[in-house]
């Protein structure tokens, strides 16, 4: 058993993978006909997919020394999120793309609450020592991932069990925006005070800092469990935010272009990459829930706008999901033979 757990381990940040491509299907999927003529297809090899991630998840984690190991790491454990926002979001494909399945979804729903409710804990006590005993450790976006659980559990329990527990959608959103806003100073605080590079020391899961807003404005949207105007401003806050940290980005891209060149510097797979694809998918899913909601309809100008930028960002989605999954294979391929080739010369 221990070799079987050392064989199959797997980061627990994988869970992202089912996040990044389950956003796809309830999002920016719609927009091409060709992968709609297959959408049967489709959903069941993402559903293969999720079920071996977390699977691999599960098996590896149980093992209780790995999960304290975990545990004890106040900015790594929140990487324990993806866990909760993955089978959210693959419910939520599951139901939109297959009939009679809704009551062994809505236990999924209940056994998702039940974990991320633990997981609050967890979370409140990892805020904890970064606030008091941590204070120098260096935090990133992937703390934001509390956020990102909560509101993805506001999602799944609309789409299961629809209005008929709206009176906590507020105060469930209002629990997620506090640990964001939690989250998000003490990212500045890390950044403000530790030497770093934006090459090397800029995470990739800072896209999470826009992305989180994403998912929360989403998460209004579609309950309604605050006005128009405060939605409004969520996304006008989100998209001042996703324009200075992509922006960030291309500067990064470029300055580790110029250090360690194509190949190591752009093209080198990380499991926080995934992490891009889903903001930038829960970034599409958002605006075009707005759109489809008639919010941006009293500008005509405004709205035609709105309507254009979602067919282009429909295709900046799928061409990034699509240059993951090749970085992807290409790095597990990669690791695969040299792992081969070190044991044949043993």
């Amino acid at each position: 058993m221990d070799f079987s757990r050392r064989k199959f381990s797997i980061e627990p940040a994988a869970p992202a993978i089912v996040m990044a491509f389950g956003i796809f299907f309830i999002g920016a999927f719609d927009y091409f006909s060709f992968l709609n003529r297959n959408d049967t297809f489709f959903v069941l090899l993402y559903s293969v997919i999720t079920i071996i991630v977390l699977f691999m998840v599960i098996f590896t984690y149980s093992e209780v020394s790995k999960m304290k190991e975990l545990m004890k790491q106040p900015v790594r454990s929140f990487a324990l999120g993806t866990w909760i926002a993955a089978l959210s979001v693959f419910c939520i494909v599951i139901k939109m793309y297959t009939e009679n399945v809704l009551p062994w979804l809505q236990f999924l729903t209940i056994v998702n609450i039940v974990f991320l409710s633990c997981f609050l804990f967890m979370y409140v006590r990892s805020f904890i020592y970064l606030c008091t005993t941590h204070k120098t450790m260096k935090v990133d976006g992937i703390v934001l991932l509390s956020t990102v659980s909560i509101q993805s559990g506001v999602l799944m329990l609309y789409h299961m069990f629809g209005s008929f527990i709206f009176p906590i959608f507020p105060w469930v959103i209002g629990l997620g925006l506090v640990c964001y806003m939690v989250g998000f100073v003490l990212i500045i605080r890390s950044y403000t005070k530790m030497n770093w590079t934006l090459a090397d020391d800029w995470a990739n899961t800072n896209c999470i800092i826009h992305g989180a807003l994403s998912i929360t404005g989403l998460a209004m949207v579609l309950t309604n469990a605050f006005s128009f105007h405060i939605t409004f401003i969520v996304w006008g806050v989100t998209v001042i935010f996703f324009l200075f940290i992509e922006g960030m980005e291309c500067v990064r891209a470029w300055k580790r272009y110029k250090r360690y060149h194509l190949r190591h510097g752009l093209f080198s797979y990380h499991v926080t990459q995934w992490s891009r694809n889903f903001t930038f998918g829960m970034f599409f899913a958002f605006t075009y829930t707005m759109y489809e909601r008639g919010y941006f309809h009293s500008y005509d100008s405004v709205a035609n706008f709105i309507a254009v930028f979602l067919k282009i960002w429909a295709v900046v989605v799928l061409c990034l999901l699509i240059t993951q999954t090749l970085l992807f294979l290409h790095g597990k391929s990669f690791t695969f033979l040299k792992r081969k080739v070190l044991q044949w010369m043993k």
